[in-house]
């Protein structure tokens, strides 16, 4: 039979226990002196006592256990190992009439033997099973310090003991001065958020997690300030907005972002009614790949919808759109199916068929132009993208029997001063022009800009950031309105479940920020603390279509807060501006639009939105 190299280590072990086991019964016997004749008794019969125990430890079969799970099993094979080797090996050397140890010291030697070997197998198990992976789980983790002693970093805590992860928990901090030296599931709150620079330098912290779902720009910013002078990585744990579910793990910690630290508004509502309203409906999404598009495919996707089916054109984005869903749909356990088309909106046959086969119960259509620029070139091309593909995605809502048409704007519909703005005034004018039938429900949602959001403000300050500067600004005094795309989102799908016919909701976006402090703020958290000098900043002048201020609603248009929520419903005073003539103006301009007269749709852009003021360069064109 193979020995292994791991029995060899045990025997060798074994041999050394019983020869200090019967050297430690002649020492305890003689009182701590032992006779020299003793001692060569001790020697020469050692050999042979050693290799009779061996020989009963193989026989029992202590060499063939497993003594990572060593229990009590194990334990009697130990002492029936070592009760025939103390029995046995004195008698048959009796019998061999070789020499032997006194009586006493067998007895003294078995009970010491049996003592050690016992210890050293249950020691093997305590080495392998607690101190072993202990210092091996420790080994390489990240020592981590939470900021943030309240609700979510108590549940942060929790994930991490859990999830046995990467990070190895140091302890909190926060601001609240009563919660200092309390306990956290072990771990203490060591200090204050203040006090972060010396809690990293004391405790050796590799990264400081934000636990502050609730946080301000400003929090987040003071605190990040202060993990940047620490030279301490630092990440943060979803706004409330993005915690669909309000459940917290360590999986959900992510990066900072620019948008982490601009303010932020706190959407906070019972998600509850989404819930009941969206189970097991079938869903469509146009411009499903887009920034608003494709945060209404993950957090529809996190709600029991039966079918989710998402539309857009730009083939690599809605490739890994639909990768990012089937793994939440996984992750969730549910049979909610995906599906995913490649086609423009403005393809009638292809969206035709789509209808006909998905019928769809609620469609968000999120698709249109956008980049105000482009589109002040690109009048025909905005028309038939921005209004007939939303009457065409319309008229089949209602042949198919879609229960819901949630139709998504923009503040630039407001007294629009661009091609995109006017274009999508009208969208929410065909939205209004639906409430004469009761197949479809019809219902808009306004709302201004929002951060991060692909050719976004925040984007073009990052890369002129990271290339040296300057960040270029068209006016100082430009002001816009800005919410984080989860939280527009969540907002719409409240609207979503309130409805009405014909109805127009605006988001509550708080005070408007001005976009020179957005950009000072950018320039700080990008580590230029020594001012702004090193970037600069440079003024360049409004671009055709753009305006000095976006407002929300007309003076006309009366707000009427929906309940507690951070919502508006509009009560618009518009009585001249029925139904069928809207939709008669409509066509027309989809005519001339198809017939290629710029200054023909221009005109009739005007007729159907009087408050439009066409840009200079429109003007000189027409």
């Amino acid at each position: 039979m193979r020995v292994t190299r791991g029995q060899i280590g045990f025997i060798l072990i074994d041999v050394v226990l019983i020869s200090f086991s019967f050297y430690a019964a002649f020492w305890l016997r003689d009182d701590g002196s032992i006779p020299h004749k003793e001692i060569i008794l001790y020697l020469r019969f050692l050999p042979f006592l050693a290799t009779g125990y061996i020989i009963f430890f193989a026989i029992c079969g202590l060499y063939n256990k497993i003594w990572d799970f060593v229990g009590l099993k194990a334990l009697s094979s130990i002492f029936s190992a070592v009760a025939l080797g103390t029995i046995v090996i004195p008698v048959s050397n009796f019998f061999l009439r070789r020499l032997y140890y006194p009586r006493s010291i067998i007895i003294i030697g078995g009970i010491l033997v049996f003592i050690l070997v016992t210890a050293s197998r249950f020691s093997w198990r305590i080495l392998r099973e607690i101190i072993y992976p202990a210092v091996r789980k420790n080994k390489g983790k990240v020592r981590v310090l939470i900021a943030g002693a309240g609700s979510a970093g108590d549940s942060l805590c929790r994930s991490i003991i859990r999830d046995g992860s990467n990070y190895l928990l140091v302890g909190f901090v926060d601001d609240d001065k009563t919660k200092v030296g309390r306990d956290i599931h072990g771990f203490k709150v060591i200090g204050l958020i203040k006090d972060i620079p010396r809690i990293v330098d004391k405790f050796g912290i590799e990264r400081v997690i934000i636990a502050i779902p609730s946080a301000t720009g400003d929090e987040i910013s003071r605190i990040h300030s202060l993990c940047h002078q620490a030279k301490v990585h630092v990440s943060v744990l979803p706004h409330l907005s993005e915690l669909v579910d309000r459940r917290i793990s360590i999986n959900q910690i992510r990066e900072i972002q620019p948008e982490d630290i601009l303010e932020r508004k706190t959407v906070t509502f019972d998600s509850s009614q989404i819930h009941e309203y969206l189970n097991n409906k079938k869903v469509m999404i146009t411009g499903a790949a887009g920034s608003i598009g494709s945060e209404l495919a993950r957090q529809v996707a996190s709600y029991n919808t039966k079918e989710l089916v998402l539309i857009d054109k730009e083939e690599t984005f809605l490739f890994e759109l639909t990768n990012k869903i089937e793994r939440i749909i996984k992750e969730r356990g549910v049979e909610e199916k995906l599906i995913s088309h490649l086609t423009d909106i403005r393809n009638r046959e292809y969206m035709e068929r789509i209808f006909n086969e998905k019928r769809p119960d609620i469609i968000f259509h999120a698709a249109a132009y956008k980049h105000v620029p482009v589109l002040e070139k690109e009048v025909i091309e905005a028309v038939i993208n921005n209004v007939e593909a939303t009457v065409q995605l319309a008229e089949f809502a209602m042949r198919c029997g879609v229960k819901q048409f949630v139709y998504i704007s923009t503040d630039k519909a407001v007294k629009p001063a661009s091609i995109m703005g006017a274009t999508k005034r009208v969208g929410e004018l065909v939205i209004k022009s639906m409430n004469y039938q009761d197949t479809t429900e019809f219902v808009g949602v306004r709302f201004g800009n929002v951060f991060a959001s692909r050719g976004s403000v925040i984007t073009l300050f990052e890369r002129q950031i990271r290339e040296g500067g300057p960040v270029t600004i068209t006016h100082p005094e430009m002001i816009r309105y800005f919410m984080t795309i989860p939280e527009a989102v969540q907002l719409i799908l409240k609207a979503t479940t309130l409805g009405g016919n014909g109805r127009l909701y605006i988001l509550d976006m708080g005070d408007p920020v001005k976009i020179e402090e957005i950009a000072k703020k950018l320039i700080l958290f990008y580590g230029y603390n020594e001012g702004l000098n090193k970037i600069g900043i440079e003024y360049t002048g409004l671009r055709p279509g753009e305006k000095l201020v976006e407002e929300l609603h007309y003076e006309y248009e009366r707000l009427r807060r929906v309940g507690d929520s951070k919502l508006f419903l509009v009560d618009e005073e518009d009585t001249h501006r029925e139904s069928d003539t809207i939709r008669r103006k409509i066509k027309e301009l989809i005519q001339q639009a198809r017939q290629h007269n710029r200054d023909t749709v221009i005109e009739k852009l005007r007729e159907l939105v009087p408050e439009y003021k066409p840009s200079p360069i429109l003007k000189k064109n027409s």
